[in-house]
């Protein structure tokens, strides 16, 4: 049974305009592989930030990729209070990539429910890495999306992604 203690924020409307920047990938398994590999790679990223400015980036881009995971799978993008004392940023970003891969790579079936705890778990956590979750989160989110703006200014393409138009000092 899914943990109902949700916090009072919701932020269901950063899926939809992060996913405007989404590349179109050809099966639903490719989009979860792509996801999970992103997460994995901006964890890193965050794992390897040396100041609050780069982790917070960080963490709205681990936030981008948890998006397509929830907005493709129908999940709620909204924090979850963790039951488990065990989930921290580094057992619930295991344990999605992990079910990314599975499902990727063998085929296995995604169960929804522990999936969905998984990720609102992580929305949880990471609203409260990024400092005080009320407005903190809600600022990261706001500013991952003006970079996506910047980057993608109508729509995704790969000659943009590669240009990285937001990181340009033009």
């Amino acid at each position: 049974m899914i943990n109902k203690q949700k916090t009072d924020k919701d932020y269901s409307w950063y899926p939809p305009l992060a996913m405007r920047t989404c590349k179109d990938m050809p099966t639903l398994q490719d989009h979860i592989a792509h996801m999970g590999l992103g997460l994995a790679s901006e964890y890193l990223e965050y794992i390897a930030a040396n100041d609050v400015m780069n982790m917070n980036e960080e963490i709205g881009d681990m936030c981008w990729y948890l998006s397509g995971i929830c907005d493709r799978l129908n999940i709620p993008f909204v924090p979850l209070k963790p039951e488990r004392k065990r989930w921290n940023i580094d057992t619930l970003i295991e344990e999605i990539v992990s079910i990314c891969k599975k499902y990727f790579v063998y085929g296995v079936e995604i169960n929804i429910e522990k999936l969905t705890e998984l990720c609102q778990n992580l929305l949880f956590v990471l609203s409260f890495d990024s400092g005080e979750p009320e407005s903190n989160i809600n600022a990261i989110l706001r500013e991952n999306i003006e970079k996506l703006k910047i980057r993608y200014p109508e729509y995704y393409t790969d000659q943009l992604a590669i240009g990285r138009l937001d990181k340009t000092n033009t």
